[in-house]
């Protein structure tokens, strides 16, 4: 019979006495692999219809069929990186593979057909993963927009319930606030209607507690003034309506006359108010009547929280392009966890030792709404059972330095 190499073209001449494996070609075609030498072929036999007589023969390289034709076709076919392959022969002999072993489960499978030789091609794809499948799917996004409005909700639940515990926290802190309110206006009011009622009535047993008498009333209506300048101010900044007078002011003048003041006062209970003033302060811009309220109500803390010290320091000086004035007390001291809270309103301190010294809460609020008004800055260095420093920060215009 006559056959032929496709893809070089060469035609060979072959006779054979038998066909292989004793087969007939009756039905039209046969196929067989043939060595020749060192070279593997598959051959395809075809009998000539018109004669009946001749045996013509298709040769295939396979080689080439292996190596080269048959991978660039199924790559070029194959566009999933998912798909392996895997090509067996008659006895199911391995052939050729993909470039990876097959991972997944056997999707397709079928036989060469034509005058391929007698292979069978099957094709894996890689099962798919619960998790990716899912989340290309209709359920994945259903899963999405679900997730979406849980995390509103969820989110949406805590905003409420923060807001519903800060206004729960607050009008507690204003119940509070009025019922110290309360004790506070009470208390030297007691004290002062006492004290005049003595010395009305004539009782007061000699000239020395007669003045110490005096010392009290001063002492007290002084505690009122403050307490009722508070409490006005802080109403007046709540609503945004105080109004604040900038003009040059003599720092060092207003310290000492504040200084005095409040040593004036507070004399017959044993404190010592020390000052240490630098001679040049430059004056900067500020509201005096706001500015004294600042500063008095530090002098007032360091007065009620200085324990047994009974000694409270003041300090103004220059640093850099700022006049930094502070209030040393040498007291019971804040807790670090406190710090940030102190400036709060209606705040005032959870330990018991200073629950017990009278306030209203608002003092260190106002100092804070006031610095800040002068475009300045305030912080505070505690320790506890040590004492407390509150500094207060202004800007020194460098034209009047």
């Amino acid at each position: 019979f006559t056959v032929a190499e496709v893809h070089t073209g060469v035609h060979l001449e072959w006779e054979h006495e038998a066909l292989p494996f004793g087969e007939d070609i009756t039905e039209g075609k046969q196929r067989l692999t043939v060595e020749i030498g060192t070279n593997e072929y598959l051959v395809s036999l075809l009998r000539n219809n018109s004669t009946g007589e001749e045996i013509w023969g298709l040769l295939i390289d396979s080689s080439y069929l292996k190596n080269s034709f048959l991978p660039n076709v199924i790559q070029m076919s194959i566009s999933s990186e998912d798909t392996d392959w895997i090509i067996r022969g008659r006895n199911r002999e391995l052939i050729l593979a993909s470039a990876n072993p097959p991972t997944g489960s056997l999707t397709v499978k079928s036989d060469f057909i034509g005058n391929f030789p007698n292979w069978t091609m099957e094709f894996y794809q890689a099962d798919p993963r619960f998790l990716e499948d899912f989340l290309v799917s209709r359920r994945g996004i259903y899963f999405y927009m679900f997730i979406l409005i849980a995390g509103i909700l969820v989110f949406g639940l805590i905003l409420t319930i923060r807001s519903f515990t800060r206004e729960m926290e607050l009008s507690r802190m204003k119940s509070d606030f009025v019922s110290t309110v309360s004790h506070e206006f009470k208390s030297p009011l007691t004290s002062i209607r006492q004290i005049a009622e003595m010395l009305h009535a004539g009782r007061v047993p000699s000239e020395e507690r007669r003045q110490k008498y005096y010392d009290v009333l001063l002492e007290q209506s002084e505690r009122l003034s403050l307490l009722t300048e508070n409490v006005l101010s802080f109403a007046k900044m709540e609503e945004g309506k105080r109004e604040f007078v900038f003009e040059q002011a003599d720092i060092k003048a207003l310290l000492m006359k504040i200084v005095s003041t409040i040593q004036d006062r507070v004399r017959h209970d044993g404190f010592e108010i020390e000052a240490e003033i630098e001679n040049f302060l430059p004056p900067i811009r500020a509201d005096v009547s706001a500015l004294t309220q600042a500063i008095t109500n530090l002098i007032d803390n360091a007065v009620k929280y200085s324990g047994d010290s009974k000694k409270v320091f003041v300090k103004a000086q220059v640093d850099e392009q700022h006049l930094v004035i502070s209030v040393r007390d040498y007291g019971v001291g804040i807790k670090k966890e406190e710090l940030n809270k102190i400036f709060d309103r209606f705040y005032r301190g959870g330990d018991e030792l200073t629950r017990t010294v009278k306030g209203s809460g608002l003092g260190l609020t106002l100092v804070k709404q006031i610095v800040e008004a002068h475009k300045g800055s305030i912080q505070v260095d505690s320790e506890l059972g040590k004492g407390s420093v509150f500094s207060m920060k202004f800007p020194i215009d460098p034209n009047k330095g």
